[in-house]
């Protein structure tokens, strides 16, 4: 049943993800490499071809926690 009061609140939002989009860039925090976000492909997926680490979307969750560290 869907609630009345969540109405129009957009995609994924009842699920607890961000609903960011396809766009954006994804980034290797340790040498600083990026690359434009590939539609339905998770930047955590995503490899940095320098060095290796696990690259993390720009302004997400992630990056954010990663950055301010």
């Amino acid at each position: 049943m869907r609630n009345s009061s969540m109405g129009g609140m957009g995609r994924n939002r009842t699920s607890g993800k961000d609903g960011s989009g396809p766009s954006g860039q994804c980034v290797c925090v340790k040498c600083n490499y990026t690359s434009p976000k590939r539609r339905g492909a998770p930047c955590m997926d995503e490899k940095c071809p320098h060095c290796g680490a696990v690259l993390l979307r720009k302004d997400g969750t992630h990056y954010k926690k990663a950055v301010n560290k």
